[in-house]
């Protein structure tokens, strides 16, 4: 099992750097200074309160930004189960070999080391939070690559039929327009 998991991350970052061109690396770029952003969230000198809401709010974003990032980015490139359809692996061993090649990469590493906050936190809390905090960072980024793998797989088979593109291009739409001027809708109920 472990050569397996081991061959295909190779080729995961095979891949990966034969894609590395200049808008990859430029966002790969941005998303390590934001992690590392929020990161220093934990060591902002305010309450409690707002220190966890505050970080609570930006790895929500990061959950997302991670689940939404290959279908924005173009990241299905890589590997596939449908590339090794013909070879006798078994699927528990093939699902474990493609997490393990899910799991590496720039965006990951971004999720992880902005996912870290949550461990550093704890840390700041005690030894007890500080070891829940690293089993919810270790959860909280296995969530959001395997939720990324399950958006652009659904995203994917959506855009075989005509009704789905439809549906995929109501989805942007609606997500452009909320990043947009979301806040007119939220602002009330805010406030």
């Amino acid at each position: 099992m472990a050569v397996l998991t081991r061959t295909l991350i190779r080729m995961s970052l095979a891949t990966q750097r034969h894609g590395w061109r200049g808008a990859i690396r430029f966002w790969t770029v941005v998303g390590l200074a934001l992690a590392i952003g929020t990161l220093a969230l934990v060591s902002l000198d305010a309450g409690r309160a707002v220190k966890t809401d505050l970080l609570g709010g930006a790895l929500t974003a990061w959950t997302l930004v991670l689940a939404l990032g290959p279908v924005f980015g173009g990241g299905g490139r890589g590997i596939r189960p449908e590339h090794f359809a013909l070879l006798p692996i078994p699927p528990r061993r093939l699902a474990i070999g493609l997490l393990g090649a899910a799991l590496v990469g720039a965006g990951p590493l971004a999720g992880l080391l902005a996912f870290a906050s949550l461990a550093v936190y704890g840390f700041t809390l005690g030894a007890g939070p500080g070891l829940v905090g690293v089993v919810a960072m270790l959860l909280q980024w296995l969530l959001a690559v395997l939720l990324a793998r399950l958006v652009h797989g659904l995203m994917g088979a959506a855009m075989q039929t005509r009704l789905g593109m439809e549906l995929v291009g109501f989805q942007f739409g609606l997500l452009f327009a909320l990043l947009s001027v979301g806040w007119f809708v939220i602002q009330p109920v805010v406030l």
